[in-house]
């Protein structure tokens, strides 16, 4: 018997060894759609090796293991295994831009911190650990009053439009140590209470609709750093409304126009960070009107838009509002915002956008 799992042993160790190379041969690839954020390794160039230069040796030799590192057999199915042992079992991100929060009982809410990726403040300025310093608001201040003078001067409608990172609507299903203490001052809160009096109707933070019109229906996705297309529909409202103070011909759509129904799987882009493979996606929802065919004559004015991937799921009722829709550069939004008179003169808008998710509004 001991001599039989000796054997059993053996042949089993024997087989992890050979089944990379094994699985290579035989072009098995389970698991080959795993994502990776990095462009692997590639297969070093034999023309490039001399056998009598040493250093050539040496090179292709670790060219030639950084490739092999990269693609050997069953290589993404390990890796997608230890992802989900990391997440199913240890309860940890495998992605430091991926905050892991607690269950509706529906599902579990994933949380983007941007900072860990570059890609804004993050955490740490809806927290308020990083408040902006009394010199960096008055150059916003500053920033402000001359766009607001500059649009004026043009005789050119405008709207400054905050769309709220997903903590800020949901910040109840974050970890418990990374909730916002009562009285917390975001430094979004900061420059809204700016950007209020210098702008007034101009600026719209969307954060108060949102929270309101989740509590008839999700506006975020549960894995994915955007809003659904719920919260898109109530975000355009919002901004009809906001519109409707500088254009009293314009009206926002009504609840009672829209219809939802539910769609296929949506698979987050917080999940692709994570690179879980197999992991169940939630489902959509789709807005379902009754006409969506507006006759080009009422549709009028033209729109510059600044904005960022928040923007987009807004676009199509903005494509049944307008007659023409122009997108521009992403509203990376700091101390000097990118309106300039030559770029009014050339382009004639009736009304600008400036839209930005809140971590970048807060740089």
């Amino acid at each position: 018997m001991r001599s039989l799992n000796n054997r059993l042993l053996v042949g089993g160790f024997l087989t992890i060894l050979a089944a990379p190379t094994i699985a290579n041969v035989c072009r098995l690839e389970p698991a080959k759609d795993l994502p990776e954020r990095r462009a692997l390794a590639e297969r070093p160039n034999p023309a490039r090796f001399r056998f009598k230069e040493l250093a050539s040796v040496a090179a292709f030799a670790r060219d030639w293991e950084k490739f092999y590192n990269d693609h050997f057999g069953l290589r993404k199915l390990l890796i997608g295994s230890y992802r989900l042992a990391v997440y199913y079992l240890l309860r940890t991100s495998t992605n430091s831009s991926v905050v892991l929060g607690e269950s509706d009982g529906r599902s579990r809410w994933f949380y983007y911190e941007g900072a860990m990726a570059g890609d804004g403040m993050g955490l740490d300025g809806f927290l308020g650990k990083a408040p902006y310093k009394a010199a960096e608001l008055a150059a916003m201040t500053a920033e402000f009053a001359r766009m607001s003078k500059l649009f004026a001067d043009n005789h050119t409608k405008f709207l400054v439009v905050v769309c709220p990172d997903k903590q800020s609507v949901y910040p109840e299903y974050l970890p418990r140590d990374l909730r916002p203490r009562f009285g917390t001052l975001s430094r979004l809160d900061q420059i809204s209470s700016v950007a209020q009096v210098v702008l007034g109707s101009h600026y719209l933070d969307l954060r108060a609709v949102l929270r309101e019109a989740k509590s008839e229906g999700l506006v975020y996705l549960h894995a994915d750093s955007h809003w659904n297309a719920r919260g898109a529909f109530v975000g355009y409202q919002a901004f009809m409304r906001a519109l409707q103070q500088q254009d009293p011909t314009r009206a926002p759509p009504v609840d009672s126009d829209i219809r939802w129904e539910t769609s296929g799987s949506v698979t987050g882009d917080l999940i692709v960070l994570l690179g879980l493979p197999m992991f169940p996606g939630e489902p959509g929802v789709v807005p379902v009107r009754p006409n969506d065919h507006v006759p080009s004559g009422s549709r009028r004015g033209k729109v510059l838009v600044f904005h960022d991937s928040f923007f987009w799921a807004m676009k199509p009722y903005f494509d049944l509002e307008f007659a023409e829709v122009k997108e521009t550069t992403r509203a990376n939004i700091s101390t000097h915002m990118p309106i300039t008179q030559a770029m009014l003169t050339a382009e004639k808008p009736d009304l600008v956008i400036i839209e930005s998710v809140e971590r970048i509004w807060t740089l």
